[in-house]
């Protein structure tokens, strides 16, 4: 894992409920330098890494840390609740040295069996990582508060 301590700001909106689009806007890092004992800014993208994949932009997701890694889960692409709302979910591989960050999708398993479908999607929600698990709390569907 990383050395010293980083930050890590993914997605927003600068309009109302309009998710940021601009690459260079979408994912910023702050990296501690403990020689002069400072924290440095600096914009990594969206599109990052050897896969040069990127998530969506999004506004009202939820993200959660393990091991250097943060997940991203939901959010919405659109101003209204039912509109493009998403249930995905996105890592980003901060766990190297600085600028060696990666994206990757989730991949949910498909089956016959309806109870690994995964969450209905939502936006405003919670989330937070105990040990190695991740939880879910509420949100917003298309069909109201969950």
């Amino acid at each position: 894992g990383t050395s010293s301590p980083r930050l890590l700001v993914i997605g927003g909106e600068h309009i109302a409920r309009t998710p940021i689009s601009d690459e260079k806007q979408a994912v910023w890092a702050a990296d501690y330098h403990a020689d002069g004992e400072v924290w440095k800014w600096r914009s990594i993208g969206a599109k990052i890494g050897n896969k040069g994949i990127t998530p969506p932009p999004r506004i009202a997701h939820a993200q959660a840390a393990i091991d250097g890694k943060v997940y991203i889960f939901g959010g919405r692409m659109g101003i209204m609740m039912d509109e493009k709302a998403l249930n995905d979910m996105w890592v980003l591989d901060s766990s190297g040295e600085p600028g060696t960050e990666e994206w990757s999708e989730v991949e949910y398993a498909t089956t016959d069996d309806s109870s690994s479908s995964p969450p209905e999607a939502r936006s405003f929600h919670k989330m937070v990582a105990v040990g190695t698990d991740l939880y879910v709390f509420g949100g917003c569907g298309a069909s109201g508060r969950l």
